[in-house]
């Protein structure tokens, strides 16, 4: 179980309540509890929780659909839905919006701890999957000497003609070290390269 931070969208006083009091007894932090979609933009931009448990309807001009589409474009969202609507349209306006999950009100505590707990798990899920999709450190192992040599002037920011003075080569040559280095290091430019170097 990690630290989650776990903000609640809901209009009607005791349910947000309610939730904030499951939640918390679940061990986990609310950062703010919202009314009305205004507020809860704010107190997003502030707080960028973990996980956002939403009410579909807001009664307010926007539901909690579109507000969910609005969290968005902020920082993605990590929304959990509650509502009384289970109609096809509303699920399916839902689903285009990637929650990680949707619990039917009424609602009892142990739906919540189910749909909190499995919602935090897909946060870590899909957060680990990240860091691993991350390019690797480059080996330059497969390098040669002189390579590496040529790698350091690109870095201290060198153009082709200076490291060719540098290291007493041609520039032709200079480029064929080049497109070697690129191939061995599955790099496509100079820039590329220095980014995946610092």
């Amino acid at each position: 179980m990690f630290s989650a931070r776990i903000m609640i969208i809901e209009d009607e006083v005791l349910i947000a309540e309610d939730l904030a009091d499951i939640i918390r007894s679940l061990g986990y932090e609310v950062v703010a509890v919202c009314y009305h979609p205004e507020e809860a933009i704010a107190a997003y931009r502030q707080h960028l929780p973990d996980l956002v448990l939403l009410d579909i309807n807001l009664q307010d001009d926007i539901d909690g659909i579109d507000l969910a589409s609005k969290l968005s474009s902020i920082s993605p969202a990590h929304v959990l839905y509650i509502s009384s609507y289970t109609d096809i349209a509303t699920l399916s306006r839902a689903k285009a919006t990637q929650p990680l999950g949707y619990i039917a009100k009424p609602f009892e505590e142990k739906d919540i701890f189910v749909g909190v707990e499995i919602a935090l798990n897909n946060i870590q899920r899909l957060s680990a999957s990240r860091e691993e999709s991350t390019s690797p450190e480059l080996d330059l192992s497969v390098l040669t000497e002189r390579e590496i040599e040529i790698v350091d002037c690109i870095l201290k920011g060198l153009t082709n003609k200076q490291i060719a003075t540098d290291v007493f080569l041609s520039v032709n040559t200079i480029k064929t070290h080049l497109k070697n280095i690129y191939e061995k290091l599955d790099v496509h430019s100079r820039t590329e390269l220095v980014v995946k170097l610092k």
